[in-house]
């Protein structure tokens, strides 16, 4: 399975994600990374029990997102098939992080 996005300047991004590494994306102070692996299992490496959960639909698949109200360091999912972990040092806002979750998803099922 492969990942492939459009970078700013218009280079491309080709990912191997039948190896489980995490791929790190970095945009001045806001950076996270991205798992993606075979079942169901969580894959985020972070597992922290967090005070709020966040239900979101991606890409046809429910995703849970974990913070504390303000910000959301992790989002997961899957598709029955795959597992998908994002996770973010950032701060993120619940929308920013469900809207990067989102395009994860939307760029993995191309």
């Amino acid at each position: 399975m492969y990942f492939t996005a459009e970078m700013a300047k218009g280079d491309e991004l080709l990912i191997d994600f039948t190896k489980q590494q995490p791929i790190i994306y970095k945009n001045g102070s806001k950076d996270f990374s991205v798992r993606i692996a075979k079942g169901t299992d969580d894959i985020s490496g972070d597992y922290k029990k967090y005070s709020t959960l966040a239900k979101y639909t991606v890409n046809g698949c429910l995703a849970t997102l974990e913070g504390d109200k303000i910000n959301y360091p992790k989002a997961t999912w899957t598709d029955k098939t795959y597992t998908y972990a994002v996770t973010n040092n950032s701060n993120l806002k619940e929308h920013e992080m469900a809207k990067i979750a989102n395009e994860v998803a939307y760029f993995v099922a191309k």
